[in-house]
């Protein structure tokens, strides 16, 4: 079996940095223009690497030193480190989606939490409320 370009992109999503990447394109020629194909960053960019993904349209930022790009081409970013509830909502109505959120004393502070989205852990001030 040979892979082919969508296997390729789906076994590139794990690379851990833009060498690999840029290896897979020098090494094998079948495989040129790899990076093109991503419609997102599979990998923290920094000025140099954002040049090779050229096509990014949803921008994900992996931690908060991440390099925040705003060039006409980005039109969504998807949050993956931790962020508060505000933070949520702020990058909800700007179109964002946020991975990681959150909710720490939102009970006490008699604020609705509306579950648009699955949470991907809960603080243990709001399971202590809860188990009440």
């Amino acid at each position: 079996m040979k892979l082919g370009y969508n296997e390729i992109m789906i076994v590139s999503m794990y690379f851990n940095d833009i060498n690999d990447f840029i290896n897979l394109e020098i090494g094998i020629k079948r495989f040129q223009g790899n990076m093109e194909r991503f419609h997102f960053n599979p990998i923290p960019l920094n000025q140099y690497s954002r040049k090779l993904f050229t096509n990014i349209e949803t921008f994900h930022i992996y931690n908060e030193k991440d390099k925040i790009f705003n060039d006409g081409k980005i039109f969504k970013k998807v949050t993956w480190y931790e962020v508060d509830y505000s933070t949520y909502l702020q990058e909800k109505e700007a179109g964002n989606i946020c991975k990681n959120i959150e909710i720490q004393n939102m009970i006490e502070n008699h604020m609705e939490i509306q579950y648009h989205q699955k949470l991907n852990h809960l603080d243990i001030n709001v399971l202590n409320i809860v188990q009440q």
